[in-house]
């Protein structure tokens, strides 16, 4: 029994050793997720647009998301969604139409909503029905391979 006490309390000394270390004074690494397919780390609207609100957000919390997506949304005539870093970043697309879908990797990759997925073959560009992944006009985040990751915004009109 002692020698239970004993480990108890060596691993809560390594758990308050690890806590009490102070915090890097550089930066850590960019993340994937941070970084567009041209490679170039986004800015903090970028990375705020990423950050969708949940249902039971405020009501200001959800009109600054807008106003965020509202100054970065482009309808470019393709989204590359090369190494899974979306450009841009917040796309624009028609719910009765389509979009064009770049992949330049060397695998494939899948543009996800929940569980619905389409499949980007490698080096190529694709056409997706917007209907496929998204079934009403609003603003989505979507993961690429990852459905649970928010690699890019969808504004579905």
């Amino acid at each position: 029994m002692s020698g239970l006490v004993v480990v108890c309390f060596l691993i809560a000394a390594i758990f308050i050793y690890i806590g009490s270390r102070p915090l890097p004074s550089t930066p850590l690494p960019a993340s994937p997720q941070t970084k567009s397919a041209n490679g170039r780390i986004l800015s903090p609207d970028e990375q705020r647009a990423l950050r969708v609100p949940l249902q039971s957000a405020s009501a200001e919390e959800k009109q600054q998301h807008a106003q965020t997506l509202a100054t970065l949304v482009k309808t470019a005539p393709v989204l590359d969604i090369t190494g899974c870093r979306p450009e841009p970043i917040v796309y624009q697309a028609d719910l009765n139409g389509s979009f064009q879908v770049r992949n330049n990797d060397t695998v494939a990759h899948k543009l996800r909503y929940g569980s619905l997925m389409v499949a980007i073959p490698p080096q190529a560009t694709t056409t997706v029905q917007t209907s496929q992944l998204f079934k009403t006009a609003k603003d989505y985040g979507y993961g690429c391979d990852n459905p649970f990751a928010q690699h890019g915004i969808m504004m579905v009109r």
